[in-house]
């Protein structure tokens, strides 16, 4: 079967497309036929060989895929041959025309919920939803300030704050076309970061108390710069790092002590790990708000699997809008 390798550390060039051999379901596992692959920041990270986690190279990238059951393992029932699912492999190998994945996190796929469409949901639907949950005081009405709001997260985090009860949203992103689909999605106000006084509208839009909370996967002098729009006893949820710096200095952390203000981290792995009933769950609910209109999940057009190198130059680049997907079948 045909997949993308990352062959060594380092730019898209190390992205190959190879032959390998078709994998087999092990017990309590289903093989895919995967149709869509998703792409995130963390096979980014994981290529250049900035990723937390070392992997081995050469190395198949992906952990969102959905896709049609090709075969299953000993101790799976509940899924036949044929079957439409989406899922999770942690350990990655969705860049492939074929994979495994654990039965026990990998869902059906409702009729009317594409391939393409159901992995902005997978990884990104989850995160958002969990990040939600994270912050109870968005269901007292608290206001949201979410950067990189047109990415594959942040356009879910928009309407799921939304209908969890968020007095305000106010997107943050780098270009206008950008903050135009965030207002689609529901956003209340749109500040457009790349250029200089971005701070200033947020306070505004807040009457000059600043977002209560902040979520941001972004980092580096942005996430520095957020901090001056938090409000008094404000919090920023931190999910990731795109900018490959953590962006808060010993500095900024000396100043949380004097409007109270908070920092916290969230990570789709602790649910994951600890508490994997969470994630099918949360799964259908997503895909019944996404059938009922209510979710929408903007996809970029998506890159065939050949082209992974030019998903991940355009990710990178920040040349995207909602989800990006990997076209296999």
């Amino acid at each position: 079967m045909k997949a993308v390798q990352i062959v060594s550390p380092g730019s898209v060039e190390q992205l190959r497309l190879v032959e390998v051999p078709t994998p087999k379901p092990g017990p309590g596992e289903v093989l895919v036929r995967v149709h869509a692959a998703g792409v995130n920041y963390m096979d980014l990270r994981q290529r250049s060989g900035a990723y937390p986690t070392p992997v081995a190279y050469p190395f198949v990238p992906g952990v969102e895929v959905a896709g049609v059951v090709e075969a299953v393992g000993p101790g799976v029932d509940d899924l036949p041959r044929g079957a439409r699912v989406a899922g999770l492999r942690v350990s990655g190998g969705g860049y492939a025309e074929y994979t495994t994945l654990p039965a026990q996190g990998t869902a059906r796929l409702p009729d009317g919920i594409g391939y393409a469409e159901s992995t902005a949901l997978l990884v990104q639907g989850l995160t958002a939803q969990g990040l939600v949950e994270s912050a109870p005081e968005i269901q007292r009405g608290a206001s949201v300030l979410i950067t990189a709001a047109a990415g594959g997260v942040g356009a879910l985090l928009i309407q799921l704050a939304k209908r969890a009860g968020a007095g305000k949203v106010i997107a943050a992103a780098s270009s206008d076309d950008k903050l135009a689909l965030a207002r689609s999605l529901g956003a209340d106000v749109g500040v457009n970061y790349a250029k200089a006084g971005w701070v200033d509208h947020v306070l505004e839009a807040t009457g000059g108390r600043g977002a209560e909370v902040i979520f941001d996967a972004v980092g580096g002098e942005l996430r520095a710069a957020s901090m001056e729009g938090l409000a008094s006893r404000g919090r920023i949820v931190i999910y990731g790092s795109a900018s490959g710096s953590l962006g808060i200095t010993d500095a900024e952390i000396g100043k949380l002590p004097a409007k109270n203000h908070s920092i916290s981290g969230y990570s789709l792995y602790v649910p994951l790990a600890e508490e994997p009933a969470w994630i099918p769950s949360t799964l259908a609910t997503l895909f019944k708000l996404a059938l009922a209109g209510h979710l929408r999940t903007p996809v970029h057009p998506p890159f065939a699997l050949e082209h992974a190198a030019e998903a991940h130059a355009a990710m990178g680049g920040r040349n995207t809008t909602g989800k990006v997907v990997l076209s296999v079948a």
